[in-house]
This record gives structure tokens, C-alpha cells and sequence, in this order.
């Protein structure tokens, strides 16, 4: 057992590291922060090893998470945060780890839509909007993010041309990704 809580709902594993969210809404981190991904701040910046889970912005309530080299949280009012590895745009923002913006120690909010469903891959990622419309960016010099005609990294999100518009599930992966109609 990791720490001595028993009321988890949800958690996301990346290859070093952890995030579970409890019953209240409150997000947990523990595991690997040699490169602050984590998102605990300043505070933990020189630990790489977390070994019980500690809260990430307390006070704050989380519906999903989702976590790879980069980390990709909905919070319950729909709006999406990032923070973790960026080298590739992957987090979002409008950056990428090229302008010496390689990691990010804690959470930053992206995109002022509203979000049903996030998912992180390894270089890239996913996520369904609120309208059900399916959203990408990170690397993509390949074909499973369905934009042949774009920049080879989009730092921000970017809608997936696409006549279906009812997305419910999304998984992105090392270097593919899935999505499931409703």
C-alpha cells in the first residue's frame, strides 16, 4: 500500500512516477521528480524521489489525470492544466523544450475551452473537448495524429479535421493513438 489513504478514485501511471486522485476531488503525486515532474513547485525541486504521495495545489478539485513523460490534468470545472516534460510541445502551451522551456515544476493552465477527456502520450497528446471534438498537439511526424499538413510540433492544441464530432474515449501512446466514438 502507498501511503495510508484508502479513498482513491482514479490514478495515472507514468514509467517513474504517480498521480491518484481521491474521493474529495484532491490530486496526489509521488514517485521520480529528478526532472520536477511532479508538479509540486519550487519546494521539491531538489528531491528525485517522493516516496508518499503529496497533494498538488491544495484546495483544488481534479476530475482526471493523465500521465506519460508529461502530465495532463481536467479539473472539475473543465479546464485543463499541464506541467512536466515539454520537449516537444507536448504540454500545450505555446512553448516548446527548444526555447529552453524543457520542464515545467508545476501545473499551468492551457486552452480557455472546456475539456471532457485528456490522455498523454509519449511525445504528444490527446484530448476531447467539451463538443465532443477531438484535439492534438506535441510531435507528430506521423500519421496516427491525422494532420499530414501541419508543422512537425504544434506547442498548442490543435482540432483534428475530422466529419465525426462525437468522440468518447482517447488513448494516446508511445507513438499511436485511439479514440472511440460515442
Amino acid at each position: 500500500q502507498i501511503g495510508t489513504a484508502t479513498n482513491w478514485r482514479l490514478i495515472s501511471a507514468a514509467p517513474d512516477y504517480a498521480f491518484g486522485i481521491q474521493e474529495d476531488g484532491s490530486l496526489w503525486a509521488w514517485g521520480d521528480n529528478s526532472c520536477e515532474q511532479l508538479g509540486l513547485g519550487d519546494s521539491y525541486s531538489d528531491q528525485e524521489t517522493i516516496s508518499i504521495p503529496h497533494q498538488i495545489l491544495n484546495g483544488t478539485r481534479w476530475k482526471s489525470i493523465s500521465a506519460a513523460d508529461h502530465t495532463l490534468a481536467i479539473h472539475e470545472d473543465g479546464s485543463l492544466w499541464a506541467w512536466g516534460f515539454n520537449e516537444n510541445g507536448q504540454l500545450g502551451m505555446g512553448v516548446t523544450g527548444l526555447l529552453n522551456n524543457k520542464f515545467f515544476n508545476k501545473p499551468h493552465q492551457i486552452s480557455t475551452l472546456k475539456w471532457h477527456a485528456v490522455s498523454a502520450g509519449f511525445v504528444h497528446s490527446l484530448a476531447i473537448s467539451d463538443d465532443r471534438s477531438l484535439w492534438q498537439w506535441g510531435n507528430m511526424p506521423s500519421p496516427e495524429l491525422g494532420l499530414w499538413h501541419t508543422p512537425y510540433i504544434s506547442s498548442i492544441p490543435k482540432k483534428i479535421a475530422s466529419p465525426i464530432t462525437n468522440w468518447a474515449l482517447i488513448s494516446a501512446g508511445y507513438d499511436c493513438s485511439f479514440a472511440i466514438q460515442e
